[in-house]
């Protein structure tokens, strides 16, 4: 009887939906998911799903020691359902995971461990975690990328065998949000800062140095044909941990066409973003892959993205939008191309037969028997 344990310390929001959608496509008899106590929908028919971590909300030491104890667990957890299968999303401690993961080796050396490397090195943190994921990509038995561009970096920079690595798409996240609050929401925002006629490009989702954000930043505050341009909104909004990027962000609120809410999103509130931008800007400096690239393209948004990791890779089915490189002068041109071919935007929104195909390439089914097969793979 083949079975999985799929282990995701951060099995809420977004990565709750990637957890949810991999399980009940991936065609094993027993199922079992080990993820965060913010996990939302608890009873699931497809497979079962049991709390383990709950460091999210706790600070400095204790964060740490609630992250060992999960983890201490989990070891029982596997030891007494020795799976055939053990899927880690995410790591939270490196050092400390890869000493989790030489022990499973011991205790269960019949057992096959997989890691989907969501982004080949954690962001932002440069090579200062390269030396401890060499040993892990070396250790487990199988690797997960979402994109061609990550596989080719980890065969690179880490000597990793080409059969090692399986290239599985992200599917599509479709938000589960309220329609009737969503749209309440968007129809407020649009009557009380008179949206109408005018091109919102949105900034949205957790705001990081890595997603270009100076960059933006730097341009609109250099050019007039921006920062002056009536007939455009920049929206930026979504949590920032940087207390630098958030007064910048709050200095270029004064510019009368930029609109801004830094905070971290309800989930009605992202979709009304989300849903009142003409095209979402994600011009990336680097990127395995993007969480919200995934949520707007299954609300058919036109996208401007740089060529950066997994970004472009919804180009290869049609023209969803524009392709730069994180430069100023590439980004500039580009917001100018955008600003000035409104039709465009609509050609691309209404394009009906290009977002069936965008949606038929990101099939959480077909995610799922490529899953499958990979871990069969393993166990044969």
């Amino acid at each position: 009887m083949n079975n999985i344990i799929l282990i995701d310390p951060q099995s809420y929001s977004n990565l709750e939906l990637y957890d949810k959608n991999l399980l009940k496509n991936v065609n094993f008899k027993e199922k079992i998911l080990l993820g965060n106590s913010k996990f939302e929908e608890k009873t699931i028919s497809n497979f079962k799903f049991k709390s383990i971590y709950n460091y999210s909300d706790k600070k400095h030491v204790f964060k740490f020691f609630s992250y060992l104890i999960a983890q201490i667990k989990l070891l029982f957890i596997l030891k007494n359902n020795k799976p055939d299968i053990i899927h880690f999303q995410w790591f939270r401690l490196p050092i400390l995971d890869y000493i989790l993961l030489k022990t499973i080796k011991m205790l269960l050396p019949k057992s096959r461990i997989v890691f989907t490397a969501h982004n080949v090195l954690p962001h932002d943190t440069g090579n200062k975690y390269k030396k401890i994921y060499n040993k892990i990509y070396n250790l487990v038995d199988g690797i997960i990328v979402h994109t061609n561009r990550s596989k080719e970096e980890i065969i690179d920079r880490f000597n990793i065998y080409n059969d090692k690595i399986k290239v599985i798409p992200h599917g599509l996240l479709e938000l589960n949000y309220d329609e009737n609050n969503t749209n309440k929401i968007k129809n407020e925002f649009y009557k009380n800062n008179n949206l109408n006629d005018k091109i919102v490009l949105g900034f949205i989702g957790s705001i990081r140095k890595n997603k270009g954000i100076d960059l933006l930043l730097d341009l609109w505050e250099e050019n007039e044909f921006l920062n002056s341009n009536e007939d455009i909104i920049l929206l930026i909004t979504g949590s920032c941990k940087n207390d630098q990027l958030k007064n910048r962000i709050e200095e270029i609120s004064n510019y009368n066409n930029v609109i801004t809410d830094i905070r971290f999103l309800p989930l009605d509130n992202f979709a009304a973003y989300m849903k009142v931008a003409d095209v979402i800007l994600l011009p990336y400096l680097n990127i395995s892959q993007s969480g919200v690239l995934l949520s707007v393209l299954a609300e058919e948004k036109p996208v401007l993205v740089s060529d950066r990791g997994g970004l472009t890779d919804p180009f290869e089915v049609g023209k969803i939008g524009w392709v730069i490189e994180p430069t100023k002068s590439e980004l500039k041109n580009c917001l100018r191309e955008i600003i000035n071919n409104g039709n465009e935007i609509r050609k691309i929104k209404n394009n009906e037969e290009l977002w069936t195909k965008i949606k038929q390439y990101y099939s959480w089914k077909d995610i799922g028997k490529k899953t499958t097969a990979f871990y069969e793979s393993l166990l044969h």
